[in-house]
């Protein structure tokens, strides 16, 4: 889709490795994806910080109260609203 692609884009872009998942190559994964973030819609990221060995699952949202709030799914995932890949990049770099 045309949100897929703006966000692999902007990685690009920043320079940031990526490994693109399409679901109809791997819909078991997308399922879980979507029943750890409640979402269906897509692009979706997971950040992988091994300094803290978390997973970050940035999910899009439109939901104000989703938004850059971080909650805990379970002691090594941590879901994430976002509406737009740089705060997705600003992870990134952040780690």
């Amino acid at each position: 889709c045309s949100s897929c692609k703006g966000m692999k884009d902007k990685l690009l872009e920043a320079g940031i490795d990526f490994v693109d998942v399409p679901c109809d190559k791997d819909s078991e994964m997308c399922d879980q994806l979507e029943s750890i973030t409640g979402s269906s819609k897509y692009p979706m990221a997971i950040i992988k910080d091994r300094t803290k060995n978390l997973d970050y699952i940035y999910f899009s949202s439109f939901d104000y109260n989703e938004l850059g709030k971080e909650t805990t799914v379970n002691d090594r995932v941590i879901k994430v609203g976002f509406i737009n890949p740089e705060e997705i990049i600003k992870k990134v770099n952040s780690i």
